[in-house]
């Protein structure tokens, strides 16, 4: 089956997970890599890099979910 009609990644890409801004169509699991593997610390480095949360102006209903998972990982590195 097609993975756009199974809605699952094919097997040679990352699985984006689920979609956390829909104007890019940009999941949580490509922002968390973001932020882990190149060190992109604020929602405007994420917007530059990956356009999440760059469309909807300064009330994007992304920018706030982005900063929540940013704190989450600043709060991982804490921890280790």
């Amino acid at each position: 089956m097609r993975a756009t009609q199974s809605g699952k990644s094919p097997a040679d890409q990352p699985d984006p997970g689920p979609t956390l801004c829909s104007c890019f169509n940009v999941g949580v699991n490509t922002i968390l890599d973001a932020i882990e593997t190149r060190g992109l610390m604020t929602v405007d480095a994420i917007g530059e890099a990956l356009q999440a949360g760059t469309n909807c102006g300064s009330c994007g209903s992304c920018r706030s979910e982005i900063a929540a998972l940013i704190k989450v990982a600043e709060g991982k590195g804490a921890a280790e």
